[in-house]
């Protein structure tokens, strides 16, 4: 699933990132110059790939002779399709921003259901917000979660880029345990051998039953006081207190072991329940606001 922006104007791409990012985040977004699209071997791109230029140089290039609906418009949209005489793109359209904004809101929701990431506001305010995330179990969508997660820290001015980098990585394997360990239950020594077999056998289950039923839920509380986030997963949990006594234990530690202690160090606080498969990361905001008073009209919206 993928967004080919061609520009050679850096700003038209990162809007148009920020845009798929928002509205469409299970797409990758990737970017082209002109000269490097007209150089690139047609073979290679995907089907149903969406493509994405300035609408004023789309008719100047060889676009397997796809002609407009229109050109008065500054964006150009079109779909690749592959069929037994090659790549062949859609009749291509010149849109505002406004309906480019809308067509990509719809190439997002194209997705099935129960592949998307399921979003719910349960709280907000100037100062609050509270949000609900239920994710398949996909590993693809681990940094498409990261990176909405993520954003929470400059939304609020919650810590510097450094701490965000930081609490990044302990994100990271807060959400890989969630995934690959919890629902997917695979074993952290299946990556000790430097082999492909943890990978291969997690794309086998994600297709599978039990693992595919099962979701991630995570609820994110974020503000100017700080971050908090609690990711629960549907998988049999593991012995919390033993864990980290290996993870101490430099002759015992394994991969999840350093993964626990990365988790450990870059959160202001962390908790596990008792049967391991629910953790709460905590980071406190640097900032000089971070004790002004939360609004008392904070919109509540319970979750359905």
């Amino acid at each position: 699933m993928q967004i080919l922006v061609i520009s050679n104007r850096a700003v038209f791409f990162l809007d148009i990132f920020r845009i798929g990012q928002k509205l469409a985040p299970e797409f990758l977004v990737e970017h082209k110059s002109l000269e490097e699209w007209e150089r690139t071997d047609l073979a290679s791109v995907q089907n149903g790939t969406w493509l994405i230029l300035d609408a004023e140089v789309a008719s100047s290039l060889d676009l397997l002779d796809a002609q407009p609906s229109s050109s008065d418009k500054p964006y150009a949209i079109m779909k690749c399709v592959k069929n037994d005489s090659g790549l062949r793109v859609s009749e291509w359209e010149s849109l505002s921003r406004d309906i480019l904004t809308l067509r990509i809101r719809g190439i997002g929701m194209m997705i099935q259901p129960e592949q998307q990431i399921r979003e719910t506001v349960v709280l907000e305010s100037e100062y609050l917000r509270g949000t609900e995330f239920v994710i398949p179990t996909q590993t693809r969508f681990i940094p498409v979660i990261r990176n909405r997660l993520l954003q929470s820290i400059p939304d609020f001015e919650i810590a510097s880029d450094s701490a965000s980098n930081h609490f990044c990585m302990a994100l990271e394997e807060a959400l890989a345990n969630a995934f690959y360990h919890g629902n997917l239950e695979l074993c952290s020594s299946l990556k000790e051998d430097g082999s492909s077999r943890f990978l291969e056998m997690a794309a086998e289950r994600e297709d599978r039953d039990p693992w595919k039923s099962r979701v991630v839920t995570i609820h994110e509380l974020a503000g100017r006081p700080g971050l908090w986030l609690t990711i629960t997963d549907q998988g049999r949990g593991f012995d919390v207190e033993a864990a980290f006594e290996r993870a101490n234990d430099p002759e015992q530690i394994l991969a999840s072991g350093r993964g626990l202690m990365m988790m450990q160090a870059f959160s202001d606080e962390l908790f596990f329940n008792k049967p391991g498969n629910q953790v709460t990361m905590v980071l406190y905001s640097r900032a000089a606001n971070r004790t002004e008073p939360i609004q008392q009209s904070a919109i509540y919206k319970p979750c359905s």
